[in-house]
C-alpha cells in the first residue's frame, strides 16, 4: 500500500492547486469527480480520497444534491490548517513563505524520560534523535526534536539519512508505516535553547506540538515535539457546521 502514497499525495497536491485557483478567480464550485478524474489522468477513488482530505483541511465542504464548494474566507489569510496533512515545509509555503531545512542532526541513542513515556518505554530506553531547524526565507520559524526507539531501527548509525519528514525516516530505518498520528497543542515559552534556535527572547509565548505516530499494529512508532515561532507560521481551524 505504500507505494501508491506518493501518486496520491503528487494528485492531492494538483487538486488542491487547482481549488486554489478556483477560488482566486472567484468560481464557488469544484467539477464534479469525473471531470477531475478525466483532467489528472487518475481514477474516481483518487480523486475522492484527494477530495475528502480538503474537506478536512477546511477548504472545501460536500454537500448531497449541491457538489462541492469552496471555502472562500478559508483561503488568503496567511495562515495554514492545523489538520492539513502536510509536513512542516508545506505549512510554511501555505504561509506565504519560502521554507527551507535550515540544519538536521542524527543522535542515536539517547535517553529522555518524557519522550519515553509518550513512546510506552522506560526512561532509559535508548532512543534515536532526529533534531531540526525549518526557516521561513531567512527567519527561524520551527524546532523540532523526533524520538524513535533504538530497538525499532534496523540501520546502523553511520548509514542513517535524515529524510525530510519523520514519516520518512520511519518508513526508511524501521519495518513500520506511520499509519496516523495524534497531536496535542501544549501551551509553552521559550527556554534558553528553543529561544536560540528560533531567534526569540527567552520566555516568549510559543505554540507547541506534542505529535505521537502510530502504526496500523497501533504501535507508538515515533514522538516528536514542534515548537512554532507563531509570528511566522500562524495555524487556524475551519468548522464545518452544515449549512
Amino acid at each position: 500500500m505504500a507505494r501508491h502514497q506518493p501518486r496520491q499525495r503528487s494528485t492531492s497536491a494538483q487538486v488542491e492547486e487547482l481549488v486554489r485557483k478556483l477560488a482566486a478567480n472567484g468560481e464557488k464550485r469544484v467539477p464534479n469527480e469525473d471531470l477531475l478524474a478525466s483532467e489528472l489522468g487518475v481514477s474516481r477513488p483518487t480523486i475522492r480520497t484527494a477530495l475528502q482530505a480538503l474537506q478536512r483541511d477546511g477548504l472545501i465542504r460536500r454537500r448531497h444534491g449541491t457538489g462541492t464548494l469552496i471555502n472562500h474566507f478559508a483561503f488568503g489569510r496567511d495562515t495554514t490548517s492545523i489538520t492539513a496533512e502536510r509536513d512542516i515545509m508545506a505549512h510554511i509555503k501555505e504561509c506565504g513563505h519560502e521554507p527551507r531545512l535550515e540544519s538536521v542532526a542524527v543522535i542515536p541513542s539517547v535517553t529522555h524520560e518524557g519522550a519515553g513515556a509518550e513512546l510506552g518505554v522506560s526512561a532509559d530506553e535508548p532512543l534515536c534523535e532526529i533534531r531540526r531547524v525549518y526557516t521561513a526565507g531567512e527567519v527561524p520559524a520551527v524546532l523540532t526534536y523526533e524520538y524513535i526507539p533504538e530497538t525499532y531501527i534496523h540501520v546502523p548509525a553511520e548509514a542513517r539519512v535524515p529524510s525530510r519528514t519523520i514519516l520518512d525516516f520511519v518508513a526508511a530505518c524501521t519495518e513500520f508505516r506511520v499509519a496516523y498520528t495524534v497531536t496535542s497543542l501544549v501551551p509553552a515559552v521559550a527556554d534558553a535553547e528553543v529561544a536560540s534556535a528560533l531567534d526569540l527572547p527567552p520566555g516568549t509565548p510559543i505554540l507547541c506540538f506534542d505529535s505521537l505516530q502510530i502504526a496500523s499494529t497501533e504501535t507508538r512508532v515515533a514522538f516528536s515535539r514542534s515548537w512554532v515561532s507563531y509570528g511566522v507560521v500562524r495555524y487556524c481551524v475551519v468548522r464545518d457546521q452544515g449549512g
